[in-house]
């Protein structure tokens, strides 16, 4: 999954990233940020992970995604629905 694709359905995208980062707050964030790196600056803050650490959290989050879009799966809070 890339960045453009979470920016063009960002209601749906951030529903789901605040599943899997609940510390997140949609009001701060009605839009998409226009690049990832604005982005993983908030998660890191917003989750006290340096920036590495949010990048790579987000990277899998997004690898995850863009999986389970391809094989037509059910994912809730960022992991298959088969590990819940």
């Amino acid at each position: 999954m890339m960045w453009s694709e979470i920016v063009s359905d960002w209601s749906q995208a951030i529903t789901t990233l605040v599943k899997r980062f609940p510390k997140l707050d949609q009001s701060t964030l009605p839009t998409a940020p226009t690049n990832s790196d604005d982005f993983v600056d908030y998660l890191a803050h917003t989750h006290d992970l340096t920036p590495l650490e949010a990048r790579e959290e987000l990277r899998d989050w997004m690898t995850i995604q863009g999986l389970a879009r391809d094989a037509g799966a059910d994912v809730r809070a960022g992991y298959p629905a088969s590990s819940l």
